[in-house]
């Protein structure tokens, strides 16, 4: 039997990981991975996996968000949806593959469920 959606919820929606950086972890972003292979890899791995990303231009922040989708599955259980931000594409994406690798240890139930409000900065 299928999961259903709880009250207030769709089943198209997603689950957004909160994994906020503190401002150190942010410092040690802009060290790691200085040449980008680690997170051009970790980011190809996830969508030939199936993850979904999405990399978009946030022009009222002056910056550029990246986001990954897990893939959708079959049973019931609802997607989630890690993001970041970075002043370009590829310090999004490094922030991206880091919160990924580094914080969250490639499991994204080490983060918790986020707001909207609370934002993904970092």
């Amino acid at each position: 039997m299928s999961k259903q959606p709880t009250k207030n919820q769709n089943s198209w929606e997603v689950d957004f990981v909160r994994c906020e950086l503190s401002k150190s972890e942010r410092d040690d972003v802009q060290k790691w991975d200085k040449d980008g292979v680690q997170t051009w890899d970790t980011v190809t791995r996830l969508v030939e996996d199936g993850y979904k990303l999405s990399v978009s231009a946030d022009k009222q922040h002056n910056c550029v968000g990246a986001y990954l989708t897990s893939p959708k599955t079959q049973d019931g259980k609802r997607q989630k949806c890690l993001g970041s931000r970075g002043p370009d594409i590829l310090g999004a994406l490094r922030s991206l593959a880091f919160k990924h690798v580094v914080k969250l240890d490639q499991d994204w139930a080490n983060g918790t469920s986020a707001d909207w409000d609370t934002g993904s900065w970092g």
